[in-house]
């Protein structure tokens, strides 16, 4: 119980830290040095000149970082790409400022990086295939190989039998708290474990040894409030908010659904019945089956947008990209969501979680806070076990409170 007032207290008080313009006019020109030393591309570097210049004009009346975000979301024209690059960089700016965090820049060009690295990437992707991984299990796989391979690489570390506990410690955590999650820790030693025949059985189990046990933590997310939500559903429900079909309907399933991304990207036609109003798919993520009543506010929707806006295409899925008429990409879902929460009113600045996600973790938070049944909601949200559903339980401060005691 005195563990939960702790979260209350960390979640209610634990506020970002707006920062002063005055700090961004004493420290920007260590951060533009940084960028100049690093290599960035002219137009990279003129990215953050621009941000900073409009900042820190004279004729500015604005004192921090929030306040310019806010009013950049309602000024900027292009509402898609050039936003989202945009508040990314500013972002980027207030946590050099703030926390001397510098910015993360592109990652090391293959060809530059040792052979050694460079082929046991392509080995990974060769026996990950073979032993019939999903590809997205191989990407995973991949990335988490290649972000490794790039850490060593900048500590001059070019073979993998020279690599100390030391380095790999460092990589994983900092002091007593963990920089990289769990899965990063069991992906990389599943790829040492698929290494044997390559770099030796000895170096396999050293490297394995290395890598710290993670403990399983989880993220507490604070939900969208009962006004975001509401100004979203309006946006959803009223016809007379100019809208893509496509974004009202995608925005649907995953708001009053809780489908995840994957799913509907998936869709088609034959998973759903419009006469028994359900719909039945296998999910993506787990391969298990799922059927769900669907909310007329969805059928319409996807009827609207299939019989009215949906280009003519040969792709069998429901949801098509508008030039190609191909199958949308996960960005492209990415971008609708923010479509979404932008007309909406809801500010994308410092929201940790974003996409269509966020819709599914309200729908599996609003439940919880409906006193639905954990059997009910975990059935509805497609997982195999319960356990899985109680991960939202965290954002309903309202519950958490009921549980929680007076601190002494």
């Amino acid at each position: 119980m005195f563990a939960l007032n702790i979260i209350l207290l960390l979640v209610e008080t634990n506020k970002t830290k707006a920062m002063d313009i005055k700090t961004l006019r004493t420290k920007y020109p260590l951060l533009l040095r940084y960028l100049q030393d690093q290599g960035v591309s002219k137009s990279t570097l003129y990215n953050y000149q621009r941000e900073i210049k409009v900042m820190l004009s004279p004729d500015s009346d604005i004192s921090d970082m929030d306040q310019y975000c806010h009013r950049l979301e309602k000024t900027c024209k292009d509402k898609g790409q050039t936003l989202y690059r945009r508040l990314a960089c500013i972002k980027r700016i207030w946590r050099y400022i703030t926390e001397e965090e510098t910015p993360r820049l592109k990652t090391i060009p293959l060809e530059v990086m040792p052979k050694e690295y460079t082929y046991l990437l392509d080995t990974c992707k060769q026996k990950s295939k073979a032993l019939g991984h999903k590809e997205k299990t191989t990407s995973d796989y991949i990335d988490a190989l290649r972000s490794f391979f790039v850490y060593l690489y900048g500590r001059q570390v070019t073979h993998l039998k020279d690599v100390s506990e030391t380095i790999v410690q460092e990589y994983f955590t900092d002091g007593n708290t963990a920089k990289r999650s769990r899965s990063i820790s069991g992906r990389l030693r599943r790829v040492f474990v698929m290494f044997q025949d390559s770099i030796g059985i000895e170096v396999s189990i050293r490297l394995s040894s290395f890598i710290p046990s993670i403990p399983n933590t989880t993220h507490i997310y604070p939900d969208l409030s009962e006004e975001e939500a509401s100004s979203i559903e309006k946006v959803l429900t009223d016809s007379n908010i100019q809208m893509p079909d496509v974004d009202r309907a995608i925005g649907s399933l995953a708001f009053f659904m809780g489908l995840r991304s994957s799913d509907i990207i998936n869709l088609r036609k034959e998973n759903i019945d419009f006469k028994n109003k359900t719909i039945r798919l296998i999910q993506q993520k787990t391969d298990v089956p799922l059927t769900l009543p669907i909310p007329t506010v969805c059928s319409n929707a996807i009827v609207k947008y299939v019989r009215d806006s949906r280009p003519k295409s040969p792709c069998t899925a429901i949801f098509v990209q508008a030039r190609t008429g191909n199958t949308l990409h996960k960005r492209d879902l990415y971008n609708i969501s923010n479509d979404i929460l932008r007309l909406a009113g809801v500010s994308l600045f410092n929201r940790k979680m974003r996409g269509l996600h966020l819709y599914r973790h309200h729908f599996a938070s609003s439940l919880i806070s409906h006193d639905t049944d954990v059997s009910i909601a975990s059935g509805l949200l497609g997982h195999t076990c319960p356990e899985s559903t109680f991960a939202y339980l965290g954002s309903d401060i309202t519950k958490l409170r009921t549980c929680a005691l007076l601190l002494p």
